[in-house]
């Protein structure tokens, strides 16, 4: 039976693992709203507005560039993009590890397939390249289930799939669900 000043201890370590996780997050979209991932229709433009993902946040920038943009900037700007992406996925592992949350994933719990995917794309991103190797089983079938499990129609060919609005953000909403059925946190 867990002790009375125990569980205090484990209401207020969740509570700063939840608050912590929120920072975050906060940082992760102060951070992309300037890195927002560019379709091919930008060639030649010399001005963007923020996606409606972020303004729906509260974001709202206009972009001015000093020429137009080209293929290299689209390029550049989607590697940091999704930099940015993998790294957000690397540090909200981090966090539900440090505070002993991915010890053992119940499978029986609301938000358990956000975390194992957490998991299993933590790995690839923090112990090689980060690059998608179709040639790599695990790659394929982490691929395939990220497609399945999201509903992505769009795939960047040689790269995970990991969207902002249809991955990143839904894996951290499942964690927190997850977190609050674990630990009956409300």
């Amino acid at each position: 039976m867990m002790r009375m000043e125990d569980n205090i201890m484990k209401q207020r370590s969740i509570k700063t693992l939840l608050s912590d996780m929120e920072t975050l997050k906060k940082n992760f979209l102060n951070t992309k709203v300037y890195f927002p991932y560019m379709e091919k229709n930008m060639l030649g433009k010399k001005s963007k507005t923020t996606p409606p993902f972020y303004i729906n946040k509260g974001f709202n920038i206009k972009f001015i560039f000093n020429q137009p943009i080209t293929e290299k900037h689209i390029r550049n700007n989607n590697e940091v993009s999704g930099w940015i992406n993998q790294n957000f996925i690397v540090r909200l592992y981090a966090l539900l590890d440090f505070y002993k949350v991915t010890n053992k994933i119940d499978q029986s719990l609301d938000g358990w397939k956000e975390v194992d995917l957490l998991r299993r794309l933590r790995n690839i991103f923090a112990h090689t390249s980060g690059k998608f190797n179709s040639r790599n089983k695990e790659h394929n079938r982490l691929g395939n289930e990220l497609v399945s499990y999201f509903n992505i129609h769009e795939m960047i060919p040689n790269k995970f799939p990991i969207p902002i609005d249809k991955v990143c953000i839904p894996i951290y909403d499942g964690c927190v669900r997850y977190i609050h059925q674990k630990y009956n946190f409300n």
